[in-house]
């Protein structure tokens, strides 16, 4: 089940900038307090329980989803078959890729694992964002694209846990 919180207010995103900042799988230092700020009123907050589905294989919605607490699974199908390809821990991000190709449909699938605290970016509310705020939005895209990269680098088949 899902719950979502969206106002388009700023909201206290302290405690999803410091898990980012604790993950150090990735460089999060262009996420800054301020950028945080900028981006408190275009994040959706949302909070889930175990085994909902956040994302889904086939659908395309462009969303960047920031987790916060809680654990995802980043799986596939084949066959009827699950294939795990990943796990997210707190403080990183997942839909990247969909994110920057939004006309492409989502490759992967991505659930819950425990009852999680994620923030959604969506597409339109980024776009908003660049025109409001350019630098904040140049951040966050650059922050994406960095989580992509390495991503794209780790060792192919290996069980992936950022």
């Amino acid at each position: 089940m899902l719950h979502t919180q969206h106002q388009n207010l700023h909201r206290d995103t302290s405690a999803i900038a410091a898990a980012c900042r604790r993950n150090r799988g990735y460089d999060s230092t262009r996420l800054t307090a301020e950028t945080w700020e900028l981006l408190s009123s275009e994040l959706m907050l949302e909070s889930t329980t175990a085994r909902t589905d956040l994302i889904r294989e086939g659908e395309n919605d462009g969303s960047l989803l920031f987790l916060e607490s809680g654990l995802l699974r980043v799986y596939c199908t084949d066959k009827q078959r699950r294939l795990q390809l990943a796990v997210i821990a707190p403080g990183s991000i997942v839909g990247e890729g969909g994110f920057f190709a939004p006309s492409e449909v989502r490759t992967a699938s991505v659930e819950a694992i425990e009852p999680s605290t994620i923030w959604r970016l969506t597409r339109g509310s980024f776009e908003a964002l660049t025109v409001r705020e350019p630098e904040a939005a140049l951040s966050v895209a650059l922050y994406a694209a960095n989580v992509m990269r390495a991503r794209m680098l780790s060792v192919a088949g290996r069980l992936l846990i950022v």
